[in-house]
């Protein structure tokens, strides 16, 4: 049997340059995501977990490991 491990490429720590905020990050670079211009960070904690959900989602579709919504 084969195991098929899905890595999420975008996770929500705390901001490291706005205290009390969060973050985007993008586990390839390290740094807060830059989507078409808009730097992910200074969030709230909400607003951060819901991008980041959507961007996860959207990456396992576009790989093929995710056929439906979550």
């Amino acid at each position: 049997m084969t195991t098929v491990r899905t890595h999420l490429r975008f996770h929500v720590p705390e901001s490291t340059d706005f205290p009390g905020c969060y973050a985007v990050v993008d586990i390839f670079t390290g740094l807060p995501f830059n989507l078409n211009g808009l730097l992910l960070d200074d969030l709230e904690g909400d607003e951060a977990d819901n991008a980041v959900d959507i961007l996860n989602e959207h990456g396992l579709k576009r790989r093929g490991q995710l056929k439906c919504r979550l």
